[in-house]
């Protein structure tokens, strides 16, 4: 009976050692994975805020197209002669809408400032010919549908 017990003894033994191994091995990894998550390659290199700073120009051209789209969607809202004015991603935009028949003229002007307090004015002007559409009116109103075009330059 002695020697089994031995036997159960040295096999207890074992899986005992066994456990304590993989103990170790598992606290290593997960100690390991903290410590790797810590330090990604991100954190050891200096942190520099990235900023796209805009040529006034194109920023000016950008609030004039803003001004233009804005001046058209009120157009096919309300077909009347208007004034609009805003902002698009820091500079100004003022358009007028200017409606005579079935044909508007649209002036939009876009306005920004660079670095140096220098200026920059872009300008768009476009016309807009509205036509009756064919089958059009489905109980809400007539249907219309629109031209544009680019506006010559006096």
């Amino acid at each position: 009976m002695r020697r089994s017990s031995t036997r159960e003894l040295v096999v207890l033994t074992g899986l005992v050692d066994m456990a304590k191994s993989l103990l170790i091995a598992v606290l290593t990894f997960v100690c390991l994975g903290v410590y790797y998550k810590n330090e990604s390659p991100e954190s050891a290199e200096p942190q520099v805020e990235l900023r796209v700073v805009e040529d006034p120009l194109q920023s000016a051209r950008s609030a004039a197209l803003a001004g233009l789209n804005v001046a058209k969607e009120g157009l096919t809202q309300s077909w009347r002669s208007r004034l609009f004015a805003g902002r698009h991603r820091g500079a100004k935009y003022n358009a007028a809408a200017t409606v005579r028949d079935e044909r508007a003229r649209i002036e939009s002007i876009g306005r920004a400032f660079g670095n140096s307090s220098t200026s920059e004015t872009y300008r768009l002007r476009v016309e807009v010919y509205r036509s009756r559409r064919e089958g059009g009116g489905r109980g809400e109103g007539p249907d219309y549908s629109y031209r544009i075009r680019p506006a010559s330059t006096p």
